[in-house]
């Protein structure tokens, strides 16, 4: 992958979430039920996450069924935030033709350590994966009665496609051999006699 390739697919990226991001604050509005006057004195500075959050308190404290696809898109969300922000945080490595995110430099024990391969096709997987995501917070908004109807039925569709993008799996940390101690292994002999 080419740096240029890189930083392109990069910043399609963030452009992508930020519209993601904008979306869910929409859905907290609609799904609080207040006018976008007041959503904004009251929601502005909410992140992400605690968008998220919200969306579902309201639901629990209103009795509503929770949304089963509005849900996983939010775990696959999670996923994208996470690699957003070990890619943001913690920067790509040039590496002999090859492209990788670390947390290295911050992962305190071995088990902290997340590795991203970047190649051609991992910024097309999320950034699908993110727009599905935004198909879905839209059906959750039109579900509101915001969109026309016929949208909803496309968006639907799209909605349960499977994910693009999935995480590596990273590797287990390798645990160190214990070597048995000689006065254990001599004792367990002797109680064996």
């Amino acid at each position: 992958m080419r740096r240029a390739d890189y930083f392109a697919g990069l910043g399609e990226f963030i452009h992508v979430f930020s519209q993601v991001e904008a979306q869910l604050q929409y859905a907290l509005w609609s799904e609080a039920g207040v006018s976008p006057e007041v959503a904004k004195a009251v929601f502005s500075g909410v992140r992400l996450d605690q968008g998220k959050s919200l969306i579902i308190r309201l639901q629990d404290a209103t009795r509503k069924a929770r949304n089963p696809v509005l849900e996983r898109a939010f775990s696959q969300l999670t996923v994208l935030t996470n690699a957003r922000n070990d890619i943001v945080h913690y920067g790509a490595r040039f590496r002999g033709g090859g492209i990788e995110v670390s947390t290295a430099m911050a992962a305190h024990i071995p088990d902290r350590l997340r590795i991203i391969p970047i190649d051609e096709g991992t910024f097309r997987a999320m950034i699908a994966d993110l727009y599905q995501i935004k198909w879905v917070i839209d059906l959750h908004i039109i579900g509101k009665g915001r969109t026309p109807p016929d949208y909803g039925k496309w968006v639907r569709q799209a909605a349960e496609l499977p994910w693009q993008y999935t995480p590596p799996q990273q590797s287990p940390p390798q645990k160190p051999r214990q070597t048995p101690h000689p006065m254990r292994s001599r004792q367990r002999g002797a109680s064996q006699e």
